[in-house]
């Protein structure tokens, strides 16, 4: 089962213009998910997002309300390629004169991300994403980004991890990261502030089980093949050994030599 582990660098978040930020994120568990704002514009200005010096990979970006007044980025890793301890977060962006409100939520019993979802409204005091068929034991985490520069109220199930406030001078100078518990259903997660523009992501994070076996019917289905290319090379046999060109075999997309004897050649 996927859990909540802890918030970094604290529930309060941080902020600043300045680029680089860094904060410290104490991972207990085996995945971090990574939030940051962007304060203006359609695009995301993030250049390098690391843990520990780990490359963290985008998992999604979305613009807020109509589209051209900033946004929120999610990072995401889990796995055993995600750091733990206590270590460093590291974000790098370029537009230096602008503000980026951030924060980090790591979770235990991970296998994978999946597929995340997103959307913008448009001057409204609630928000929310739906996350159809979803993985009993998985846990879904948001971000939300919003410009009223008041106070978060998240719906349950959904729980406030993380709020970092800046201004209501843009459509998206404020920060939320929640997580609710993956129900094997749709999960929509829910915010509520003053009405403002919003925009919105939301991911799964699959329970560690789920991935394995995956993986295991994966290797299932790469077993399968070999074997049955095994058996094409054993059951291959001809006649007319006299006419038959040497490399004309062909197995499992391979051509090989022929054996014969007098009357006919068999590869056992």
């Amino acid at each position: 089962m996927v859990a909540f582990d802890a918030a970094g660098p604290s529930s309060a978040g941080t902020g600043q213009s300045t680029s680089p930020i860094t904060w410290t994120h104490v991972n207990n568990g085996n995945g971090i998910l990574i939030g940051v704002t962007i304060f203006g514009g359609s695009t995301n200005t993030v250049t390098a997002c690391t843990y520990a010096g780990v490359t963290i990979p985008l998992v999604k970006f979305q613009t807020s309300g109509a589209g051209a007044n900033g946004g929120g980025a999610l990072y995401g890793l889990v796995g055993p390629t995600c750091p733990t301890g206590s270590n460093t977060v590291s974000m790098s962006w370029t537009d230096t004169a602008t503000n980026h409100n951030c924060g980090s939520v790591s979770v235990t019993g991970a296998g994978a991300i999946g597929t995340p979802v997103s959307s913008a409204v448009i001057t409204n005091a609630n928000c929310s994403q739906a996350v159809t068929a979803t993985t009993n034991g998985g846990l879904v985490i948001s971000l939300v980004a919003q410009g009223s520069g008041t106070t978060f109220t998240a719906s349950a199930p959904n729980i406030k991890r993380v709020e970092h406030l800046a201004s209501a001078s843009s459509s998206a100078d404020n920060l939320g990261l929640g997580t609710d518990p993956s129900t094997g259903g749709t999960v929509t997660p829910a915010w509520n502030s003053s009405s403002d523009d919003w925009a919105i992501i939301a991911v799964e994070i699959l329970p560690g089980g789920v991935g394995m076996a995956q993986a295991r019917e994966h290797a299932g289905r790469r077993k399968g093949r070999r074997h049955g290319a095994q058996r094409s090379w054993q059951q291959a046999s001809f006649s007319t050994p006299d006419t038959l060109n040497p490399w004309q075999v062909v197995m499992g997309g391979q051509r090989g030599p022929a054996v014969a004897d007098s009357t006919r050649a068999t590869y056992t």
